[in-house]
């Protein structure tokens, strides 16, 4: 078949133009024609398996005949073989016809034989199919443009359409006495005199009803006329226009009332007492952890770890007054075979930080608390600490717990069913 004319055209390129041009396309002559999704061309074996990707098949040349001129986009590269699998062309490539590897950027532009698109944009249209969509709907539109009338005249039968309308536009004004919304008719010269009750403009012009147009006074209930009364309300409570007025309702600057109420404050001042009493509402709020279904205190003195408690969603801004903790105990079980209970021998009790500070006491012990018979299990309780630790419970964060040096007279003493709590008091202001 001899050179292709690809080959012709830039067979008297310099080594680095052709280089350039190879990271755009790759061109090959087809050795093995599998099928019309697979060909193969010796000219194309040697890049990476991957080197492809995206990029697009194109026939250079096939005898003039069909797939001639086709582009379709690559799904795979064999390196070893040059095998390229695409989708499906009209025809079979045949062996000795020429195809260009295009990549996405240049095989997006297609070419002069491209179909024009038609509707809504797509993924897969090519660029030269949008501009013929849009030429051809250019033209469309100059077509119907010049059917319509035009002012000059300058088209015999745009003059008759011309003149329709207008025909068609003034019996609509006059014949059905649209006229009347915008002129006068009658001796009397008074506006409305023909507009009709209980019409569009009738209602929006009368609140009565039916709504009878003769009773519209333009000097009172026009627009302008509403204008001038609103701007004719003083713009502050200063003055004699609105002495009345102030005396009553106060002004921006009142003070807040303060106790019950009496024949002098204003209802500015009654309105800010109100707010102010209602951010100093003290809130509360509880929040406990989860459970520890199991807490072992022994004869040796050790810290004993509680679960933690997590203070979530007090309002920004709050402030916190009053924070105390507390201790719900399911069940005291004891394992020794003796009378149990807390040895307490200092001044350990039940104690809080938040994660990273310092520990202090929030709930007091005492020696021989919490006494469970010899291989007895009792009841527990909810016990509420009565020391104030909004020093260390600040905000929302998550706080941890402990009994700090616990321990008992007998081997072992079990808290089963253990969670710890927080009650925070705090008001909005």
């Amino acid at each position: 078949m001899g050179l292709s004319i690809f080959e012709k055209k830039t067979s008297s390129f310099t080594a680095g133009a052709k280089a350039e041009l190879a990271g755009l396309m790759r061109v090959g002559k087809v050795t093995t024609a599998t099928s019309t999704t697979v060909f193969a061309s010796t000219d194309l074996v040697g890049q990476d398996d991957d080197a492809f990707d995206g990029w697009y098949v194109s026939v250079l040349q096939a005898d003039n005949a069909a797939p001639e001129g086709e582009s379709q986009p690559m799904s795979d590269y064999v390196s070893s073989t040059g095998t390229i699998t695409h989708t499906v062309f009209t025809v079979q490539l045949a062996v000795g016809d020429w195809v260009v590897l295009l990549r996405p950027e240049i095989a997006m532009l297609g070419n002069v034989s491209t179909s024009a698109a038609t509707g809504a944009v797509t993924a897969t249209d090519l660029l030269m199919a949008y501009i013929k969509q849009l030429v051809t709907e250019g033209i469309a539109r100059d077509i119907l443009i010049g059917k319509v009338p035009l002012s000059d005249g300058s088209i015999s039968w745009n003059a008759t359409a011309l003149g329709a309308i207008e025909g068609e536009a003034t019996d609509a004004i006059e014949a059905d006495d649209l006229d009347h919304l915008l002129k006068l008719d009658g001796a009397t010269q008074v506006y409305p005199e023909n507009m009709a009750t209980d019409s569009i403009l009738a209602k929006l012009m009368v609140k009565a009803d039916p709504a009878v147009p003769s009773t519209f006074n333009n000097s009172t209930d026009s627009l302008e006329a509403i204008a001038d009364a609103v701007a004719a309300i003083p713009t502050t409570m200063v003055g004699t226009d609105s002495a009345a007025l102030a005396s009553v309702v106060g002004a921006l600057n009142s003070a807040a009332a303060t106790g019950a109420v009496t024949t002098n404050d204003l209802v500015m001042a009654y309105l800010k007492q109100l707010v102010t009493n209602s951010l100093r509402v003290v809130h509360q709020m509880d929040f406990w952890s989860e459970v520890d279904d199991l807490i072992t205190i022994d004869a040796t003195a050790g810290d004993e770890t509680l679960p933690s408690v997590v203070v979530a969603e007090i309002p920004t801004g709050a402030v916190v007054l009053r924070v105390i903790a507390m201790i719900k105990i399911g069940a005291f079980e004891d394992t020794s075979a003796a009378e149990n209970k807390l040895v307490l021998a200092g001044t350990e009790h039940i104690q809080i930080d938040k994660s990273g500070g310092t520990y202090i006491d929030a709930i007091k012990l005492i020696a021989g608390q919490w006494l469970t018979g010899a291989s007895a299990v009792r009841g527990g309780d909810v016990m509420i600490g009565n020391i104030d630790v909004a020093s260390e419970v600040d905000a929302n964060d998550t706080y941890e717990m402990k009994i700090e040096n616990a321990d008992v007279t007998g081997a072992s003493l079990l808290l089963r069913d253990v969670q710890t709590g927080l009650r925070v008091y705090f008001t909005l202001e």
